[in-house]
């Protein structure tokens, strides 16, 4: 543990955190568009599923709304492997699962339980209860278990462990800020209310982090990298720099973030493009690593250039063509 002025730092690893986050992109029309696995992916996936769980999936109103799973899985003492999830979730009683429910509930922002109040999710919950959540959890995890997530690749779920205890060690010589953008590829943490930071190495959402928030804690669920061993290959990371690189729009972004943070609107009235146009190629830009977002509870979103970042670039494309690796 690391602790700079007032976050303290925690990295965790479990499996059953990868288990959650592959099935909450399969189930997102929004987040298979953008993700490096792409379609290609989720046409795999959709083949060796079975029709009732493929049914039971189009069928949903409660996963993609709920948004407490990961803190399911943080709160658990029993994570290691998911039949020792899985069996640990079966042992709660329906008062302990409902506590855990209403701790996760009592630490979100007041505007983020008005929203989910609204939901389908809460009516459900209120008809239902409690047991029946926690069975619903148990049933489409165990099955998306067992027809999908048990087959990935054993690289997979040993290179995030492998992540988590190499950021441990990182954790020894840095301060919890630049631990975080590290970890993030450029989210500047600058939020004075947050006491507490959760790590999480992943891969299904990659490039893009996946982050929770809390009042006084975040958890971010940071992409890691899988680059094959065949050397003529170039590294996806270079491949996101150079294919971001190639777009005079973006270019001109960074130029004008160059020597002060920026605001969205500053760079949308900047550029003169749309919104949702700028908001596509800040995505872009972050995915690459060379933009930081600075977050921060008083002043809200903005963006800055990531030198360090750029002066990478040169070094990526030589260490390729060396063949150096």
């Amino acid at each position: 543990m690391n602790q700079d002025q007032h976050i303290k730092i925690e990295i965790d690893y479990s499996p059953v955190y990868e288990l959650a986050i592959s099935l909450y992109i399969y189930m997102s029309k929004k987040e298979k568009k953008i993700i490096e696995l792409g379609k290609p992916w989720y046409k795999k996936v959709d083949n060796q599923l079975s029709p009732e769980l493929k049914r039971k999936i189009k069928e949903d109103r409660i996963y993609i709304d709920h948004g407490m799973d990961l803190f399911y899985v943080y709160s658990s003492p029993n994570k290691q492997s998911i039949p020792e999830f899985l069996k640990w979730m079966t042992s709660l009683k329906e008062k302990e699962f409902k506590d855990i429910h209403l701790s996760i509930l009592a630490q979100k922002h007041e505007e983020d339980v008005k929203k989910f109040k609204k939901t389908y999710t809460y009516r459900w919950i209120e008809e239902h209860g409690f047991s029946a959540l926690k069975d619903y959890f148990l049933d489409l995890w165990q099955q998306w278990n067992e027809e999908y997530f048990s087959g990935i690749q054993d690289e997979i779920l040993n290179s995030l462990k492998q992540e988590a205890q190499k950021m441990k060690e990182l954790a020894d010589s840095m301060n919890s800020v630049q631990l975080i953008e590290k970890a993030t590829n450029g989210i500047c943490l600058e939020d004075d209310q947050v006491k507490k930071v959760v790590l999480i190495p992943q891969f299904h959402s990659n490039p893009f982090n996946v982050y929770e928030n809390f009042k006084n804690l975040k958890m971010f669920l940071y992409p890691i990298d899988l680059d094959g061993v065949q050397s003529n290959e170039p590294s996806r990371k270079l491949m996101r720099v150079t294919k971001c690189l190639a777009d005079e729009t973006r270019l001109k972004i960074l130029r004008y973030v160059h020597e002060e943070q920026k605001s969205f609107m500053e760079i949308v009235n900047q550029t003169k493009l749309a919104k949702s146009t700028v908001h596509h190629h800040l995505v872009v830009l972050r995915a690459a690593g060379l933009i930081r977002l600075h977050s921060s509870n008083k002043d809200g979103d903005r963006y800055s250039l990531r030198e360090s970042r750029i002066q990478d670039v040169s070094l990526l494309l030589s260490d390729y063509i060396k063949n150096v690796r």
